[in-house]
């Protein structure tokens, strides 16, 4: 069996609901980690693309650019058409 990370919230009964692929009476090791809120809010990129896409955008914040809000890149998008509306 492969490595298995998951991120979930504990319960206020502490249940912790583990992924159904699991093998029945497998003998697992789990690890408990308390994530900081901005950690816990960051997907961790599965795929190959996920992964450079990450690198990216980490290189680009490390040169001092800023994330763009839904709106803000809406307006780029539209200002690199020719300032042409998307409908």
């Amino acid at each position: 069996m492969h490595a298995l990370t998951l991120e979930t919230r504990v319960t206020p009964d502490h249940t912790l609901r583990l992924p159904d692929e699991l093998p029945v009476n497998a003998r697992i090791r789990i690890h408990i980690e308390q994530l900081s809120e901005e950690a816990a809010n960051t997907p961790t990129p599965r795929t190959p693309l996920g992964q450079r896409l990450t690198q990216l955008r980490q290189a680009h914040l490390a040169r001092g650019g800023k994330l763009l809000s839904p709106e803000e890149l809406d307006a780029e998008v539209r200002q690199r058409r020719g300032g042409l509306a998307d409908d």
